[in-house]
This record gives C-alpha cells, structure tokens and sequence, in this order.
C-alpha cells in the first residue's frame, strides 16, 4: 500500500471448480462478498476470463491491449470479455 499510486488496481483471480468445465463452474464470489469487493474497487476475474485474455493476446493483440484497458478503467465488481 505504501507505494500503491491512483492508477493501481487490485485484481482478484479466482480459480474455483476447476474440474468442471468454464461454462459449468458457479460464479466464483459470492453475491454478498462481492458487494463488498466491489465497493472496495476490487476487480475479480475469473481463471477462465484471465485464460482468454491471454489467448486474445496471442490472436488479436490491439483487441487484448483495449480489454485491459476496459479491466483498467473498470472500479470493481465482475469483470468478463465480451462474446465475440
């Protein structure tokens, strides 16, 4: 905290029910725990999210630089990449 500046922003990864597939795992915070995440500014991003972020980066590198620009400018909550 001591060398955190304005622009800093806490990223919560969360990689729950990994033996399931993506689109069959629960969301990864709880209703009343993210509330409270996202008044702290907290992004969470799901392992999955994060691994798609990473494969945009390797397809389309403008298009991966603008979505963490959007996970940037975001002030907490749930953070997913829009479908293609």
């Amino acid at each position: 905290m001591q060398f955190a500046s304005p622009g800093d922003r806490v990223v919560l990864v969360a990689n729950t029910e990994p033996a399931k597939p993506p689109a069959d795992r629960t969301d990864p915070v709880l209703p009343d725990a993210l509330e409270m995440l996202q008044r702290m500014g907290v992004d969470v991003v799901a392992s999955a999210t994060l691994f798609r972020l990473w494969r945009l980066s390797h397809e389309d590198r403008q298009k991966a630089r603008r979505t963490l620009d959007l996970l940037h400018d975001q002030d907490g909550g749930t953070f997913a990449i829009a479908a293609r």
